[in-house]
């Protein structure tokens, strides 16, 4: 990355680093400690179908399948695995076949929008490879409890110590932040209930200078990024009604919440082995530092029906519910300064100051810009 080319780079080395740390955090992978390929199969479907999907509130969200082959060579990226059949089947003979979107990228839609899985009734997901490799899970069905609706979002002024560096040297500071709960409901079941949150996050930019001759007027931009607060949060639970800790948003320096900021948490409920497969992928990934060797030899409900290679990943069927939550700054109880001006005015050479993102926030490079407000957005 060229960090010498975006706009919030040279307010401090600590702003630097401190940036640049948030954006680097990626999503689990599932590569595999030797240097033969694995298959990797990221799938799962819900109660929710992609229209309830919408009333959640969000732009909607489709089943997907995504296929890769991965190992743990340096320097090799992970192969998306094209043109393949991925089919979802339950017990009654009823199919639903999934398709690639876009052609080439390993990942596959299931475009039907009132699809939603059924209680009682048990799945399972086969996978066609181009090479004529077949792959299938084992048949899972929806988790024994009722259906349960997502309670009430809340947060807390927090301050936490962490590493940053200033003039090459790390060392310990104060970050502001808020951290979100969410109340967990009453579990009157006598068994445990398996929690997971995902989150994805929403927020605004607005350019600091007018658009540059002969450069499109594009003043107001709303950001997604699933890399940022990537993390998911799983938890076991036997009894309920207490505030479970979600993320951490921070405070100091943090861009994303100097106009709006909008965040989606989707709350599933699951197996008790598909969320054994989510909390082992945690602890591997927690085990050391942020650059230790990625999880490995994950317990996988796939298996390969007339093939050698390795299969990783893991088919859930689960329970969603999920609700947005908005952030404004101004309600914080200390203020927070927006230094997007002010950094955008840094000269950068010959061009003037600034990047292109301060002239036109479709340039904006830590994210997914659109100049279309989102239907569901709240003012």
């Amino acid at each position: 990355m060229d960090v010498n080319k975006y706009w919030y780079i040279s307010k401090s080395t600590f702003i630097i680093i401190l940036f640049a740390f948030s954006w680097c955090v990626e999503p689990y992978d599932f590569r595999i400690i030797n240097n033969e390929p694995t298959l990797v199969i990221e799938s799962y479907i819900s109660n929710k179908s992609y229209l309830e999907s919408i009333d959640f509130p969000s732009d909607g969200r489709y089943f997907e399948v995504k296929l890769r082959n991965t190992s743990d060579v340096i320097n090799i990226n992970d192969q998306v695995e094209s043109n393949a059949k991925v089919t979802l089947i339950n017990n009654i003979n009823e199919t639903w076949d999934y398709t690639e979107s876009p052609i080439g990228s390993g990942n596959y839609i299931l475009t039907d929008v009132e699809f939603k899985a059924q209680q009682s009734i048990p799945y399972k997901l086969k996978v066609s490879l181009a090479n004529g490799e077949e792959y299938a899970s084992t048949w899972e069905t929806l988790p024994e409890n009722d259906p349960l609706k997502m309670e009430d979002i809340f947060y807390e002024e927090v301050t936490k110590q962490a590493y940053v560096y200033e003039s090459s040297t790390e060392k310990i500071r104060d970050i502001d932040g808020v951290e979100l709960y969410v109340n967990v409901p009453e579990n009157n079941t006598n068994r445990p209930i398996y929690y997971k949150w995902n989150y994805t996050p929403t927020w605004v930019y607005t350019t600091s200078f007018p658009p540059r001759p002969f450069m499109d007027r594009n003043p107001i931009c709303w950001i997604t990024n699933m890399n940022y607060l990537s993390k998911f949060t799983i938890q076991q639970d036997n009894s309920g009604g207490y505030p479970q800790k979600l993320t951490f948003i921070e405070t100091t320096g943090n861009h994303r919440i100097y106009k709006k900021f909008s965040l989606l948490i989707t709350q599933i409920t699951m197996s008790e082995e598909y969320y054994n497969f989510w909390n082992e992928l945690e602890e591997q990934s927690d085990k050391g530092g942020l650059f230790d060797a990625p999880p490995y030899n994950l317990k996988s409900n796939f298996k390969a029906l007339n093939a050698s290679k390795k299969v990783s990943g893991y088919f859930g069927v689960v329970q969603e519910d999920a609700k947005r939550f908005y952030f404004n700054k101004n309600d914080l109880s200390y203020p927070v300064e927006d230094d997007v001006v002010e950094l955008c005015n840094i000269s950068y050479g010959p061009d003037g100051p600034g990047g292109p993102e301060c002239y036109n926030c479709m340039e904006y490079p830590y994210g997914e810009p659109s100049n279309i407000k989102p239907d569901w957005w709240q003012d």
